[in-house]
């Protein structure tokens, strides 16, 4: 293996390490069943691997393919046995999973309720990504996407207080 490629690998399981959980996350704030976000995840990774070389944005390259797969994998899926619930439960070693699942299992599941468009793009901020990498993934203009972004957060406050769960005004 030369230099290059050696490095190239490193780089890779540096990324794979570190967005691997996050590309889980992403796939749960969405909605999608713990087995199908880890399965879509690993295919996706598999992708990524494949076309290091050619993705300017891993991230989000990463992020779109497992929806792509995970899509894909529930519509393959939908007819088969449901999934034992004990098979959701979170990885220990994985604490950005568990904390979507966990601690935000109230607000994943509001999130769930959004409308699509502003379902993606409010995941992707809980995803920690930047209003003009969102604007990117979608492919909305970066207005379209602060708009979807103040939508999203009155439908899910508006949601919070009917239940009375809302503590702050963000």
């Amino acid at each position: 293996m030369t230099g290059k490629q050696s490095s190239a690998r490193a780089s890779y399981e540096d990324f794979y390490r570190s967005h691997a959980p996050r590309v889980i996350a992403h796939l749960l704030y969405l909605g999608f069943p713990k087995h199908i976000a880890d399965d879509a995840t690993q295919s996706a990774m598999v992708d990524v691997h494949r076309n290091w070389h050619k993705i300017g944005k891993p991230h989000l390259w990463a992020r779109k393919a497992a929806e792509h797969h995970a899509g894909r994998l529930l519509r393959k899926t939908r007819n088969e046995v449901p999934w034992p619930d004990a098979y959701d439960q979170p990885a220990a070693e994985a604490p950005e999973i568990a904390f979507v699942v966990e601690r935000h299992s109230t607000l994943v599941s509001r999130v769930n309720e959004l409308p699509e468009p502003l379902k993606i793009v409010f995941a992707l901020l809980l995803d920690d990504l930047e209003t003009k990498e969102i604007a990117e993934y979608t492919g909305a203009s970066v207005r379209v996407v602060q708009k979807r972004l103040k939508q999203a957060r009155e439908l899910l406050q508006s949601k919070f207080v009917d239940d009375g769960r809302w503590e702050g005004n963000r």
